[in-house]
């Protein structure tokens, strides 16, 4: 027969619960339990740090670490919530309690963070469903989790309950959280601010349950809606949310009123790509109101930009502070394994007047364009990787000779693409936008003439011929294309 002592209990937890801990900053919250049940032998306290970095980070962790093993809790470092299912001590264990005290997935860009970014509130959401999946499968068969996070703005645009909802859990009961409910529990920041407490303000403990029964045919989905800028990512799509229509009920929680400036809006994810001096990022952001939905990016390292075009740091400035994430040194042949591009998808791409500098100093030389169209398919064919399922990659382009034999169309063909539409591009519809030639001349612009907004979204199944292929008009009389599997003077297709 089981011995049990009498039952302790403090505010929702109680000495006979088995209850796991997760993200413990330096483990107070999990010393406050045990000191309440008098033992922890029913507690295992984990956290993503070593237990070296504890030492650093912490000034009281290691104390408290060492009264919790001497209380009988068994102690886990370096547990990332995200496969902790999986880990070897806990993949055989359940839990009645599984508790995770204000998530945060640290900062993208340091102290230049700010948690409004709405990139920085998927990093945030990303890290709390990961949990939820991970947690779903710890739970004994009457478990809850119980995530406590702050519900004013902007943490409240983590949607919580939603991402919960997604990953199979159901909200059983919200409940204000008040510090002095846990005596000598010190909440932590993390994130290179460690030791530091932070400003609980309002907050709640969010208590969830396995659902029984889980859709697969409707439920929330989160940024895949037409009113919303994060559609497309793997796993957690963003924070807009909203009920299939299937559904009794439909909430959606919006972004506020749409802006649009010609072909983009507000609620579109935006990545800007070979920028010059960012105007033309700054033009969208000025008729956004905002540009926490964009990602702008430039070959040039920011040192760069400061020698070669004068409004360049005034104007990225200018975007950091309305939320846009400026990234130097982007290579458009690689972007797509950039380490913060790498699992990001958008619904639109944009690449103006691509150039890929000078090799004689001619635009018609024959070498010269197949330099052009080396640079466009290596973009084309990264790009391609990043979209949403309905994004598309706009390139805006000269029509006129030389420029036209670069054949931007059948480019983007061989890399999966097809062209949607061709809209004559006018600098006027862009207020503020100045095309810069870079290539030496940077801070020069150039006659644009005869352009044109080529629209481009993936083929949904692809042909690859190994006996044809488009004449790229640049190379039918040329060098050759330079690839080895490419017969001399044709492109092949690729897929």
């Amino acid at each position: 027969m089981e011995v049990r002592s009498f039952e302790k209990r403090i505010k929702n937890y109680s000495s006979y619960q088995k209850i796991l801990l997760v993200g413990e900053g330096d483990f107070s919250f999990a010393v406050c339990l045990a000191r309440a049940f008098g033992f922890a032998v029913n507690m295992v306290a984990t956290s993503l740090d070593s237990r070296e970095s504890l030492m650093v980070n912490y000034s009281k962790a290691i104390s408290n670490v060492k009264e919790l093993e001497s209380r009988g809790c068994i102690v886990l470092h370096e547990v990332d919530a995200h496969s902790m299912s999986r880990h070897p001590f806990l993949i055989s264990v359940r839990f009645d309690r599984i508790i995770y005290n204000f998530p945060h997935a640290g900062y993208l860009h340091g102290s230049r963070s700010c948690e409004r970014n709405m990139f920085q509130i998927w990093f945030h959401q990303d890290l709390v469903r990961g949990f939820f999946e991970n947690a779903r499968q710890m739970l004994t068969g009457e478990g809850e989790i119980h995530v406590t996070h702050k519900t004013t703005f902007p943490f409240s645009e983590w949607k919580i309950v939603e991402l919960a909802y997604m990953a199979g859990l159901y909200l059983v009961h919200e409940e204000q959280f008040s510090i002095r409910d846990y005596p000598g529990y010190e909440n932590k920041r993390g994130a290179g601010m460690s030791d530091q407490t932070f400003p609980i303000g309002m907050c709640s403990t969010f208590k969830f349950a396995k659902m029984l029964y889980r859709s697969t045919t409707s439920g929330f989905h989160l940024g895949a809606t037409s009113s919303g800028p994060w559609s497309g990512y793997t796993g957690i799509r963003g924070p807009h949310m909203r009920l299939a229509k299937g559904d009794k009920t439909e909430a959606v929680f919006g972004w506020g009123v749409e802006m649009k400036i010609k072909h983009y809006s507000s609620f579109h994810k935006i990545q800007l790509v070979g920028e010059g001096d960012f105007s033309f990022a700054l033009c969208l952001a000025t008729s956004f109101g905002s540009a926490s939905n964009m990602v702008a990016t430039s070959l040039d390292s920011r040192e760069s930009l400061m020698v070669n075009y004068s409004k360049a740091m005034s104007n990225v400035k200018e975007l950091e502070s309305m939320g846009c994430i400026v990234l130097h040194e982007v290579d458009v042949h690689s972007m797509s394994r950039h380490p913060f591009l790498i699992s990001v998808r958008f619904d639109r791409i944009i690449y103006n007047f691509p150039h890929a500098g000078y090799l004689h100093g001619s635009e018609r030389n024959k070498l010269q364009i197949w330099f052009h169209q080396h640079l466009v398919r290596g973009f084309f064919e990264n790009a391609r990787e990043m979209l949403t399922g309905v994004g598309e990659i706009h390139v805006t382009h000269k029509t006129t000779f030389p420029f036209s034999e670069w054949k931007i169309v059948e480019l983007a063909y061989m890399a999966g693409l097809y062209l949607v539409h061709e809209e004559q591009f006018l600098i006027w519809d862009y207020p503020g936008y100045e095309n810069k030639r870079g290539a030496g001349m940077c801070d020069q612009t150039f006659p644009i003439g005869r352009s044109s907004t080529f629209k481009f979204a993936r083929m949904l199944l692809l042909y690859r011929s190994t006996t044809s292929g488009f004449h790229l008009g640049a190379t039918s009389s040329g060098p050759g294309p330079g690839w080895d599997t490419c017969p001399p003077m044709q492109l092949p297709f690729y897929a």
